[in-house]
């Protein structure tokens, strides 16, 4: 009878691998945990690795919490996009599409939801997801883009699709000076 090695306890992966690991773990705690979520502690017990770890790939947790909102946003952007790239080329259907993907799951998950309450925090206080928030500029303002509403046609002064984007256009701009 051969004895069987033991199992590693940590498995050797490729870093760029282990780095979207840690991402996601960082979400996962933050979604389950809120604010509380994001110690290192809970994030690498989330992960299944070691302290050491996390600050091997990651120079600061600052830049680990910072990289999983930009997964976050994202993942969820992207959500809105193809949502909005399926409804057709009818502008009041990519407007529905669009809301229809805001205002529901996975969007509206409480987990999601609380993530989110804590990301919008820490915009105020954190220079590195601020950096990213300002980078990716997709924020909801900026995803909802006059060009993913408008139709063959130009709106008409006064018309609901010049409603819309006179409203985005708004948006984006409050969201600039943010």
């Amino acid at each position: 009878m051969s004895a069987r090695a033991p199992k590693p306890r940590y498995e050797r992966q490729v870093a760029s691998d282990r780095q979207e690991a840690l991402i996601e773990a960082a979400i996962d705690s933050l979604k389950r945990h809120g604010h509380e979520g994001l110690s290192v502690r809970r994030i690498a017990a989330e992960a299944g690795v070691s302290i050491g770890l996390i600050n091997h790939h990651f120079p600061n947790k600052d830049t680990l919490i910072a990289e999983s909102y930009r997964t976050f946003s994202r993942r969820l952007s992207d959500s809105f996009e193809a949502a909005v790239e399926s409804a057709g080329p009818e502008p009041r259907a990519r407007l529905r599409a669009f809301f229809k993907a805001v205002f529901s799951r996975p969007n509206l998950d409480p987990q999601v939801l609380t993530a989110w309450v804590v990301y919008w925090a820490l915009l105020q206080t954190s220079p590195e997801i601020r950096a990213i928030h300002d980078e990716e500029g997709r924020g909801y303002g900026d995803h909802f883009t006059i060009h993913s509403l408008e139709s063959q046609r130009p709106a008409k002064e006064g018309s609901r699709l010049s409603a819309v984007k006179e409203l985005n256009q708004t948006v984006y701009r409050l969201e600039k000076r943010g």
